[in-house]
This record gives C-alpha cells, structure tokens and sequence, in this order.
C-alpha cells in the first residue's frame, strides 16, 4: 500500500491544500491510495461493462449509450471518493471538506483520460470496435 500511497500522492498532492485542518488525515490515512484504487477499479470495470455487457447486442453498441456508461461511471467514482473511502479509513471528518472535492475533480480528469486509454484497447473484441472516446466527439 505503500508504493500506491507514494503514486498517489505525486498524481494526487498537488492540488491539496496544506493549510487546511484535515490535510493530515487525507495523507496520513492511506486515503489518496484508496481513491487511486477506486479510479482503476471502476474505469475498467464500467469500460468493460460496456464492451462486454452493453455491446453485447451490436443493436446496443451506440455513442448514446457510451456516454451513459462513461457518466454512470464516473458518478460511482464520486460516490467512491465521497463515501467508500471515508468509510474504509474510517474517518469522516475530511469526506465533505473542499480538499475531497478537489479530490473528486481531479479524479473525474484522470477518469477521463483513463478511460479513453482502456476504451482504446478493449474495443477490439467487441461489437462497438469502433466506439471510443475520441470517435464521440467527431
């Protein structure tokens, strides 16, 4: 956990604020390796849920329903972020501080970009091969 915490905190750190009361408890408490976890969890999961379970049905394999997927994914990574990780550190004193949300925001980019990368390479072996993230806005 500690190599993930170091990782996190380089991808993480630089848009905490310092000056704030909580600050310790989001660095000292595994938290930032905690949201970097859910990050990779929740983008290949919904990524995968779309290209396999979505996309299933070459009918279901739009830019419609992509972007469903990708919203829903991301709101379960905000609610990851708001109420998963304060419950697994157990500490709640930080969960709806400005330091989470910037968290969250920040997270929501890396989401982004993560999931255009994992798009990219899931999309081959299935019926949406030519759905991705780029090809959505085209």
């Amino acid at each position: 956990m500690e190599f993930l915490g170091t990782i996190a905190d380089v991808l993480y750190g630089w848009v905490l604020d310092a000056n704030t009361e909580n600050y310790s408890v989001i660095v000292n408490s595994d938290v930032l390796a905690w949201v970097l976890i859910f990050l990779f969890v929740v983008t290949i999961g919904t990524a995968a849920s779309f290209y396999y379970g979505v996309a299933k049905v070459a009918a279901n394999a739009t830019k419609k329903n992509y972007f469903i997927v990708c919203g829903l994914g991301l709101f379960v990574l905000w609610l990851a972020n708001l109420i998963i990780v304060p419950t697994i550190v157990a500490d709640w004193s930080y969960a709806l501080e400005m330091n989470n949300f910037l968290l969250c925001f920040v997270d929501s980019i890396y989401y982004v970009i993560l999931y255009e990368i994992v798009s990219y390479f899931m999309k081959d072996g299935s019926y949406a091969k030519h759905i991705h993230l780029l090809t959505c806005f085209s």
